[in-house]
């Protein structure tokens, strides 16, 4: 038996001879005092990232909503419309099924063929009810804007209407069950107009042992689940800056522009869920019909969107950059443009903000 371990005992040993030589001719390869040379490693991560391309993007429910309104303002628009007039306000609902609730976005327009085609609302806080085919009131409580916990105040207000639907001013959710009559109109009360909305999706099911319908809440814009996704809390360490090009021309129909968002903080921000955007155009232009010829008035466009998340990494690392194209297309842009024409040799200001950073401001020349 010794015999037959022998040869083992020995090929062991020979390997732990290679070992500790290999061991000590590694050791004396190194001089004293210098370190080993490094070995490959990845190279470093840009510190400035794209530019993202900018696509014409909206943002959905599943990600975070461009603000409501622009910080510190409580802008009296001299380019709003006048305020609609009872019966002039036509909108729609339509509902569907998400993530286990009934949700649904509000759409407006003003009567078309009106003399200026257009006109704008105005609410600090919207009511509402909800009607079957013949006009009864069902038995929905309608929780108005503001009045729920985490339910923010509708918003941009006022808001300006034309004379086709504008993107949604205002969100529901209704959150069940529901049993009843077919729903056919939501009735919603703002400060100068109640405004009878059709109604298209079906509404929650039925409860399998009956209980008490559950509420439909206006304006609901944020919270897991719902139509937006809540700020996320590490946001805030992001800052955004406006790069303009050169002077535009008055009548351009677009602007181009760029945005960088830096990651300020020491660890890495993430871009998930895709914040929504915000931008507004203020300066001069001529008011047009049926104003006398060279009536100026100041005030502002705006326009909303979505950055490009999908042409974009899903993080920033530490103190790093990234640069999105961004265009401003004023035909697009609320309130409607008709009309109006941009008085040339101005300074104009664009400010350019998502939820939970600070807004950034630049100075546009128009030629």
């Amino acid at each position: 038996m010794d015999g037959h371990r022998a040869p083992w005992r020995a090929t062991a040993g020979a390997l732990g001879a290679l070992v500790v030589l290999a061991g000590g001719c590694a050791t004396a390869a190194v001089p004293r005092g210098r370190a080993p040379a490094p070995g490959p490693s990845r190279p470093p991560a840009p510190a400035t990232l794209g530019p993202v391309p900018w696509a014409p993007l909206a943002a959905t429910e599943a990600d975070v909503r461009p603000p409501g309104s622009f910080p510190g303002d409580v802008y009296a628009d001299p380019l709003l419309p006048l305020p609609c007039r009872p019966g002039q306000v036509h909108g729609a609902v339509s509902l569907a099924r998400r993530a286990g609730a009934t949700q649904g976005a509000v759409s407006l327009w003003a009567t078309p063929g009106s003399p200026t085609a257009s006109c704008s609302v105005s609410a600090t806080s919207v009511s509402g009810a909800v009607l079957d085919a013949v006009g009864r009131v069902l038995a929905v409580t309608v929780v108005p804007t503001g009045a729920h916990p985490v339910n923010p105040p509708v918003g941009p207000f006022p808001y300006a209407l034309g004379a086709r639907p504008a993107a949604p001013v205002m969100l529901v959710r209704w959150e069940g069950p529901y049993c009843g009559p077919a729903p056919v109109t939501l009735r919603v009360a703002f400060e100068a107009a109640s405004v009878d909305l059709s109604v298209s999706g079906p509404p929650p099911p039925c409860a399998p042992r009956r209980q008490p319908n559950g509420p439909l809440v206006l304006g609901f814009v944020s919270g897991p689940g719902d139509l937006g996704q809540p700020v996320p809390p590490d946001r805030g360490a992001l800052s955004a800056s406006v790069e303009l090009g050169a002077p535009v021309a008055p009548d351009a129909p677009s602007l181009d522009f760029t945005v960088t968002l830096t990651d300020t903080a020491s660890h890495p921000v993430s871009l998930a869920p895709c914040p929504g955007y915000a931008v507004g155009v203020s300066g001069k232009a001529y008011a047009g019909a049926p104003n006398p010829p060279g009536t100026v008035v100041t005030g502002r466009l705006t326009e909303t969107g979505l950055l490009n998340c999908q042409a974009a990494p899903a993080q920033l690392l530490a103190h790093q950059r990234i640069v999105f194209d961004m265009r401003f297309v004023f035909a697009d842009a609320q309130p409607p443009f008709q009309g109006m024409t941009v008085v040339p040799h101005q300074v104009a200001t664009v400010v350019w903000m998502i939820a939970g950073v600070p807004a950034a401001t630049a100075t546009l020349q128009v030629r």
